[in-house]
């Protein structure tokens, strides 16, 4: 959610179009509460699984997160 120069595409089509979302359900606050634990949880297993080598997956997972175009 947000606006079109920051997340770099339009905004609001899916209400406009009748679509279900996480924050039109639980709202935006608990959305990026539950984005950011998944992001935690995905960052872990790419520790465990690649060490050191999942670094740039690591900042990956942040910028999907964080991002702003």
């Amino acid at each position: 959610t947000g606006e079109k120069e920051v997340v770099g595409k339009e905004t609001h089509k899916d209400r406009e179009r009748g679509k279900c979302t996480y924050p039109s359900v639980i709202g935006l606050e608990r959305s990026k509460e539950e984005a950011l634990n998944l992001i935690n949880k995905a960052k872990q297993e790419i520790e465990k699984t690649f060490g050191q080598k999942g670094e740039v997956l690591k900042a990956i997972s942040d910028y999907i997160y964080t991002r702003i175009k």
